[in-house]
């Protein structure tokens, strides 16, 4: 089992989106209900594209197959914001989570790392306090609500 976390190309778009849908409306499910949801431009190829034209996107690999992305993007020299994170519903519980944590920690360096999750997606707040991020509490003014999480790292 060789993962690898690599630069996405467009060529990587389709699938990334593919994979990302799965993930999110998986997720969603589980929690709530509903057959579909995620967000916003989870499952658009263009948001794809855009985010891989303007931020930092990875594709992880596993054994030469797309099987999740990550998306950073940097806010300042000092401060990046995961925006979004996922591997498909196969391959969770592997340790493949941890090891992207740990890939983007080291290999993107930041004093400061922010994410947002949402209330109902309790395994994603334990994975996150897991590796050392505090909840600071609700997004203001948001539509849906998130919570936001922090990692000061010295």
């Amino acid at each position: 089992m060789k993962v690898q976390f690599l630069p996405a190309e467009a060529s990587d778009a389709d699938e990334l989106t593919r994979t990302c849908k799965v993930t999110f409306d998986d997720d969603t499910f589980k929690h709530t209900g509903k057959p579909v949801g995620g967000a916003p431009g989870y499952d658009d190829v263009n948001y794809q594209l855009n985010r891989m034209r303007d931020d930092i996107y990875l594709k992880i690999m596993l054994d030469g197959e797309i099987i999740g992305g990550i998306i950073i993007e940097e806010l300042s020299q000092s401060h990046k914001q995961l925006i979004r994170i996922w591997i498909l519903p196969d391959h969770q519980d592997k340790k493949i989570g941890q090891s992207a944590m740990m890939h983007i920690h080291e290999n993107y360096p930041a004093r400061k790392w922010t994410l947002e999750t949402p209330p109902y997606a309790v395994r994603n707040h334990h994975f996150y306090e897991k590796l050392g991020y505090i909840n600071k509490g609700w997004l203001p003014d948001c539509p849906e609500p998130l919570y936001v999480y922090e990692k000061e790292i010295e």
